[in-house]
């Protein structure tokens, strides 16, 4: 997630970059330099351009690969053979500007890494979209931005506004033309009942994903996961529980609906929540927050506004919603005033951090059924952004540990860079007394941490260990392994053999097959050495005692940080499930 602005200068993203033009206007042609056994692209139009640092940010990827193989590093030991499967990441492609935030703001672009016996192959390819289209034409950057407003073409939400009454309209069939998916890879059921499966880049806005092929990475078309409702989808949560056999969970959406009143419109904001495994998904829940006329929004109090929810979480009896001190202004969305882009939407209010728990009331028609809104302490204010696990413990109590920013008193654009302190947290929730726990899981340390991951085996049940990136992303700020029942005062173990140089990505917990053990897997991790600019895959192991690095696989071309990783078993064809 988001880093401190004057972190961001000790950022080694691509060695040099080019400053860019979004009228499109003068400069040179960009060309994608063409691999063996990549494509080549040219972007038209002429971006104009002046070398700057590598320091100034991300820069836009030159190759497309499809399988390339990837070398051994010198001193790296052998690849396990039991690995077999594929990480697919977010890794942005083209950027918008130098901004902190710019590389949040990347046109959708996959990387993955592929293991097959010992051998590792590398692809990487941008999503034909719209947006895709007319920068290769063009040369023009006009995907919207989530953290800055784009200079040229239609905000996230100026989109949004436009598929009012025409709810997925623009993206049906076999051309992707919907909102820049570029947050996270999802997972979609084919559909056939025998554990097929379907990958797809998605975002957080209409719900509408752009499915690619596990393989080649070439985009498939547009893949449209909520039924067409009345409604006009706002946003729809990012991370959410997948289920390793059906590939199906729970999602939530903020809805709008709207209708004449007299003179005046009259706007109702909603939750609904759905679930599926092939899409369409269907409705199982819905939570009315307000309704409003034309002109009355700054009526609405805390508790009417929406939250922003990058996730969500599900146990065996329950699903919860994180209400975050972030509320969405609605006299601003209305209004259309998309200044400070789609985060600006979200201002801090001084209100405890909430969760709104729903009941899994029948485990055939998955409905839910609303128990409680629980808030924290006062005055707890937190944005929950990335979950490790969701359990419930012998007492029945809901327990989460989850990446969020304390005190979070700052809009959700300036929260991502950095002016909150994110870490890894444990909430327990009572049921019984309707109260809510909070406790920091590592107190004793002064590093920020993020992006926790787990053996996703232990998803929904109780676990001891989490791996977890140091924040803010900078030369040298790596993984750590943390264990959920050490002292308060004991800080986490780091990984060894990371480079100083190095800037590491989003851990992800593979597990052995067969293995019961919770520990017993890899952890994989992508690092950019800011000096060599290049990117190596690290192949990690974690015992009690120790956390090392076992292998080193060079990238063919140095990679942009990425983000939201999902691993995917090719023998079993099931998600190795991480929220």
């Amino acid at each position: 997630m988001p880093m401190d602005g004057m972190a961001w200068h000790g950022m080694a993203w691509h060695g040099m970059r080019e400053d860019r033009r979004a009228d499109g206007g003068g400069g040179d042609t960009d060309v994608l330099r063409a691999a063996e056994t990549s494509s080549s692209l040219e972007v038209c139009g002429g971006v104009g351009r002046a070398r700057v640092s590598w320091r100034a940010g991300p820069r836009d990827v030159e190759e497309e690969h499809t399988k390339t193989p990837c070398k051994k590093a010198p001193d790296s030991g052998p690849v396990p053979a039991w690995i077999s499967g594929s990480v697919y990441r977010q890794s942005g492609g083209a950027f918008l500007d130098d901004a902190p935030t710019a590389f949040l703001d990347g046109l959708a672009h996959i990387s993955a890494y592929h293991f097959d016996n010992g051998a590792v192959t590398y692809s990487n390819k941008f999503m034909r979209t719209a947006m895709y289209d007319t920068f290769v034409k063009t040369g023009r950057r006009t995907w919207g931005g989530t953290a800055t407003a784009p200079s040229t073409g239609p905000s996230m939400i100026e989109q949004t506004w436009q598929k009012i009454k025409a709810l997925f309209g623009s993206s049906s069939g076999p051309v992707y033309s919907s909102f820049n998916p570029n947050v996270n890879t999802v997972l979609l059921s084919d559909g056939t009942g025998a554990g097929g499966l379907r990958l797809a880049a998605s975002t957080e806005n209409d719900g509408t994903a752009c499915e690619f092929d596990p393989v080649t990475l070439d985009t498939l078309g547009a893949a449209p996961r909520l039924a067409k409702t009345k409604d006009t989808v706002i946003t729809t949560a990012a991370h959410y529980f997948v289920d390793p056999e059906t590939h199906g969970g729970f999602h939530v959406s903020l809805d709008l609906d709207w209708h004449m009143s007299g003179v005046k419109p009259k706007f109702t904001f909603s939750y609904v929540l759905w679930h599926g495994a092939s899409p369409p998904y269907r409705e199982v829940g819905r939570h009315e927050l307000t309704t409003f006329r034309w002109g009355e929004a700054d009526r609405c109090s805390v508790k009417e506004r929406a939250a922003y929810m990058h996730s969500m979480a599900q146990t065996e009896n329950y699903v919860v919603l994180f209400l975050s001190s972030k509320r969405v202004c609605y006299e601003q969305l209305l209004k259309r005033d998309f200044s400070r882009g789609f985060f600006g939407l979200f201002q801090s209010v001084e209100t405890p951090l909430e969760f709104m728990v729903f009941r899994i009331k029948d485990k055939r028609s998955l409905a839910l059924e609303y128990v409680d809104t629980i808030a924290c302490p006062a005055p707890d204010c937190y944005m929950v952004w990335h979950l490790a696990n969701c359990f419930e413990d012998d007492e029945g109590c809901i327990v989460i540990d989850a990446a969020a920013s304390k005190n979070a008193k700052h809009d959700a654009s300036d929260a991502l860079v950095m002016k909150e302190p994110h870490t890894v947290m444990n909430f327990r929730i009572n049921l019984v007394a309707r109260t809510a726990h909070v406790r920091e899981l590592c107190s004793g340390s002064p590093q920020q941490y993020e992006f926790p991951n787990i053996n996703p085996r232990f998803h929904m049940k109780p676990n001891r260990h989490i791996f977890a990136l140091e924040f803010p992303l900078v030369p040298g700020a790596g993984i750590v392994h943390i264990k959920r029942d050490a002292p308060p005062h004991e800080a986490p173990r780091r990984l060894e053999g990371f480079k100083s140089t190095e800037i590491a990505g989003e851990p992800v917990f593979v597990p052995r097959p067969g293995s019961t053990d919770e520990l017993d897997g890899v952890v994989l991790v992508e690092v950019l050495d800011v000096e060599k600019n290049s990117s190596r895959l690290l192949i990690c192991v974690a015992t009690e005692e120790n956390f090392r690095v076992e292998a080193s696989i060079e990238a063919p071309i140095p990679g942009n940080i990425g983000l939201h990783s999902t691993w995917v078993d090719h023998a079993s064809t099931q998600l190795a499930a991480k929220f």
